[in-house]
């Protein structure tokens, strides 16, 4: 990682996914590139938050994966908030951030594909965040159980928003998803499997609307 950052100082695009031996030296050494723009770290669990910290200087980056960075939490949601040029941000399997980490990333006005899967602590506050991502057309928020209809309502406002997935979310009703497929005016993909409390009611509300060209994904646990 040394090496790298100091020899490769036009690097552009790096993945070290599925490095777990990549530690907080090897990061700090990596943030020395000024032109890193494309950053995949998915399952680098040998990092800390403070670490994470050293982010902070990679200032054109535009894709950043924090995939299953298990030490990930709101203090790093407060380094990526900075990051004003990021156009993608993963952080599923973050298990340590909540809804006061992603109202951290409100600054990110450029930000169009954001994935939250399996955060297990982020509930309807999260989406009160998220709405304020106005150019989001991409929105995972699969198995982050404490969402709610509420939370639904919330990212109501994302006139942009193309794809979201809802996959496993308990808690919301065909009263919620309804709600959402008529509020998010350029929806066309809408992923709402193993939601237990959801029906077929949703699909056909969904054709009854004439004016949208939605794909939505319905089926149970047991469903292939």
């Amino acid at each position: 990682m040394i090496v790298i950052g100091s020899c490769l100082r036009r690097l552009s695009d790096l993945s070290l996914s599925h490095c777990a031996g990549v530690g907080n030296a090897g990061l700090q050494a990596l943030c020395r590139l000024p032109g890193l723009r494309r950053l995949n770290l998915q399952h680098c669990t040998g990092l800390s938050a403070e670490g994470l910290s050293s982010l902070s200087r990679l200032t054109s980056l535009t894709s950043l994966d924090l995939t299953n960075v298990n030490q990930t939490c709101n203090q790093t949601m407060g380094v990526v908030g900075r990051l004003t040029e990021l156009r993608t941000l993963n952080i599923p399997w973050c298990a340590r951030v909540t809804d006061a980490g992603v109202g951290l990333l409100s600054g990110l006005s450029q930000l169009t594909w954001l994935s939250m899967a399996h955060c297990y602590q982020l509930g309807d506050g999260a989406c009160r965040s998220v709405r304020r991502l106005v150019r989001l057309t991409h929105l995972d928020l699969s198995m982050c159980h404490q969402l709610t209809d509420d939370g639904l309502r919330e990212i109501g406002g994302l006139a942009f928003l193309r794809c979201c997935s809802l996959i496993g979310l308990w808690m919301i009703s065909d009263q919620g998803v309804a709600h959402a497929i008529e509020a998010l005016p350029s929806l066309t993909y809408l992923d709402i499997r193993q939601c237990d409390r959801v029906t077929p009611k949703v699909i056909s509300y969904a054709e009854c609307m004439k004016h949208k060209r939605l794909r939505c994904v319905l089926g149970s646990r047991d469903t292939p």
